[in-house]
C-alpha cells in the first residue's frame, strides 16, 4: 500500500473556514500549506531514496 500525501481536501476546507471568517483562520491556512508541501517533499524523499536503493540491490 502506497501513502503519498493528498492535501487537496484540507485545502478547500480551510478555504472554507476562511470564506465563513473564523477568526485565525488564515493562520491556520498557512500552517495547512506548510503541512501539505512538507509532506510532498518527503515523500518525493522518501521515493528518491527507495528508488536509489533497489537500483542498488539490482546490480
Amino acid at each position: 500500500m502506497q501513502f503519498l500525501p493528498r492535501g487537496l481536501a484540507a485545502a478547500v476546507l480551510i478555504q472554507a473556514v476562511i470564506q465563513a471568517g473564523m477568526p485565525g483562520a488564515e493562520y491556520m491556512a498557512r500552517v495547512v500549506y506548510v503541512v501539505i508541501i512538507g509532506t510532498i517533499v518527503l515523500s518525493s524523499l522518501r521515493v528518491f531514496i527507495l528508488r536509489m536503493n533497489l537500483a542498488k540491490t539490482k546490480d
